[in-house]
């Protein structure tokens, strides 16, 4: 990018909405780069780490996300019970990688980690110390 000697950099695709052919710059190529050999490091966290069997319960927009994006393929969903917290049980065979933690911890309480039971202890826990930083706040109100 810009002609700067910085190492790969990498892109987050789906935030890009236009990008055009710059036929007056040729392309450059990283030296010994390899996507592939990045890729199964885990650069980009798209690794090739231990596959896991995911269950989630969810609810509101996650319900639609993972309906419209599945988590991998051969995902698969249940109703949640009449009266349920949550709409959807989905089950996915996923990698473990710090952006599927990233992304399971940022979907606040809209998603519920069931299994495998490593993560759901992992989940929890993290979750509990954030709440212990805001609970210290006097006078915050619950109401989002």
């Amino acid at each position: 990018m810009n002609d700067e000697d910085a190492p790969v950099r990498l892109y987050a695709l789906h935030r890009i909405v236009r990008a055009e052919v710059a036929s007056d710059t040729p392309a450059r190529a990283a030296a010994g780069f390899d996507l592939d050999q990045a890729l199964a490091r885990g650069q980009a966290d798209i690794g090739q780490g231990e596959l896991i069997d995911l269950e989630l319960r969810v609810r509101g927009y996650l319900a639609t996300v993972l309906s419209a994006c599945p988590l991998a393929p051969g995902q698969w969903f249940e109703d949640e019970p009449e009266g349920s917290e949550f709409d959807l049980r989905v089950s996915a065979r996923v990698p473990s990688t710090g952006q599927l933690l990233r992304w399971l911890l940022g979907a606040g309480d809209n998603l519920e980690v069931i299994a495998p039971p490593d993560l759901r202890h992992v989940v929890a826990v993290q979750a509990g110390k954030m709440a212990a930083i805001y609970s210290d706040r006097s006078g915050v109100s619950d109401a989002v």
